[in-house]
């Protein structure tokens, strides 16, 4: 997944189930986090944490391009 990509598909959230599922603003699944396969709350820990580090950098990238200075015209 590239960068750009990531943050088109923004924010994310964990869809807990059987498999712990990352999925998009849209409900579209993005991964599935399916080990480790014999502990389901370290795989849910795990798909949190990627989600709330996926979000935090799209976040910080959209506030460093907002303080970006503008082109003079």
């Amino acid at each position: 997944m590239t960068r750009r990509s990531l943050a088109d598909r923004a924010p994310y959230r964990v869809r807990p189930g059987t498999r712990a599922t990352v999925e998009d603003r849209h409900g579209e699944s993005a991964f599935v986090v399916i080990e480790p396969v014999n502990f389901p709350a370290d795989r849910i820990a795990f798909a949190e944490a990627w989600v709330e580090q996926a979000n935090a950098f799209v976040r910080r990238s959209a506030a460093q391009r907002s303080t970006l200075p503008q082109a003079a015209e």
